[in-house]
């Protein structure tokens, strides 16, 4: 376990002001063999990184008294864990049921709030941003591997995965004595399900000939609507001789999931001492981009 947090800067005003950053990485794996024919495995991983810059300043200026607290930052993290079962059958048959669960999280916030004292009256200004995006997978497989003979290695299983997917929801509000604004940007969470089922042969045709052929079914359902792909595949390899051998191969493959590069999350900075007077907007505030990690998912057997 790693774990780290300390604030990286102190600000040098009047005001309160600091930025800093921490992480933790946690691993974790245990197994337990319950006879010569059963073990179970169990391992996990959490982890998760957060920057925040912190300011609460107070100031006269033209003779008003002026309040200006923010809140900002950025935090991602990823959890992995799985469950498997290993099951001897026989010397030919044995299988692996596993257990999945992951996990992908990015946030951006940041929250504002200035007040001025005009004429012994207090005018208040709130701001809040916030930017979601993430996925969460469960899954379940069984996988068996059968050698009828030395020359046949046969491979077969299912699978069933839930996703969760949060492709990036942006809410802003925006509060005044004038003005009430509370807008949400983007699809907030979308379900969805695949399926897989496959087999495949492992065959030694003769002593120079070998070929492994094999079906892969896939189904995904997201929005109401299922898709379904048949997916044949055949490789073989010809030995010519002891230094020379000859290889093709076909495959049909359907990939459902991609990734999608959102190469710009935007976080509102405000140096310190400049705060909103009445009547302006959100829009008034510079804007930085950053490059940040992505969410994307891995191919299943």
């Amino acid at each position: 376990m790693i774990y780290s947090r300390a604030p990286l800067i102190k600000a040098a005003n009047d005001g309160d002001g600091t930025a800093g950053y921490f992480f933790y990485d946690l691993n974790a794996k245990i197994n337990h063999k319950f006879s010569s024919n059963d073990r179970l495995y169990l391992s996990a991983y959490l982890g998760d990184d957060k920057f925040y810059a912190n300011s609460d300043n107070s100031y006269i200026q033209d003779n008003q008294k002026i309040r200006d607290r923010s809140e900002n930052g950025f935090r991602w993290g990823n959890l992995t864990a799985a469950l498997r079962w290993n099951h001897v059958f026989n010397n030919k048959l044995f299988s692996n049921a596993t257990l999945t669960r992951s996990r992908y999280r990015f946030n951006i916030y940041l929250e504002n709030q200035f007040e001025e004292i005009v004429e012994e009256k207090k005018q208040t200004t709130y701001s809040k941003g916030a930017y979601l995006s993430g996925i969460q997978d469960l899954a379940a497989k069984i996988d068996f591997d059968y050698i009828p003979s030395p020359r046949h290695y046969v491979r077969f299983g299912a699978s069933a995965t839930n996703h969760v997917f949060t492709p990036g929801a942006s809410n802003s509000v925006f509060k005044n004595a004038d003005v009430q604004i509370d807008t949400t940007l983007g699809v907030s969470r979308t379900d969805a399900m695949e399926y897989a089922a496959y087999i495949e042969d492992d065959m030694e045709l003769t002593n120079r000939l070998k070929v492994n052929a094999g079906l892969h079914l896939a189904g995904f359902s997201v929005d109401g609507t299922f898709y379904k792909s048949l997916q044949p595949r055949i490789s073989a390899r010809y030995l010519v001789n002891d230094r020379l051998s000859v290889k093709a191969s076909y495959a049909t493959m359907t990939q459902f999931i991609h990734l999608l590069t959102n190469s710009r999350h935007w976080l509102a900075y405000r140096p310190v001492g400049t705060g909103y007077r009445q009547g302006q907007t959100a829009a008034s505030r510079s804007i930085c981009s950053r490059r940040c990690p992505e969410p994307w998912a891995s191919s299943m057997r």
